[in-house]
């Protein structure tokens, strides 16, 4: 099994380049190594909900796309900042999920 790390908050950009990147890596990666592949951490901006939600929507189609994908990981969701001082959650500090989580519902079942 391939693991990889998606964190484009540290390229601080998730322009459609950067995406299209991951999911090129996703299928070529397992192709040349003969192995499945999964996304074992990624995570975006608490304060930015929305593009949260579009960037987990984004790397949702591209791990569904991908054959060999067996899934991703966000990384630490429910360490919300107000006592983890951890910015990539998606928690609120009111101590509920945050609305970038929804993304998930979008993957079907076989």
């Amino acid at each position: 099994m391939i693991g990889l790390s998606y964190y484009p908050w540290w390229l601080k950009t998730t322009n459609d380049a950067i995406i299209a990147g991951l999911g090129d890596s996703l299928i070529q990666l397992p192709e040349r190594f003969g192995k499945d592949i999964m996304i074992v951490e990624t995570g975006h901006e608490d304060d930015k909900e929305e593009e949260s939600f579009r960037l987990l929507e984004s790397v949702i189609e591209r791990c569904v796309a991908a054959p060999r994908c067996c899934g991703l990981f966000y990384w630490e969701p429910e360490g919300a900042r107000s006592w983890s001082n951890y910015n990539l959650s998606a928690w609120r500090g009111d101590g509920i999920p945050s609305p970038a989580l929804d993304a998930f519902r979008m993957i079907k079942q076989p």
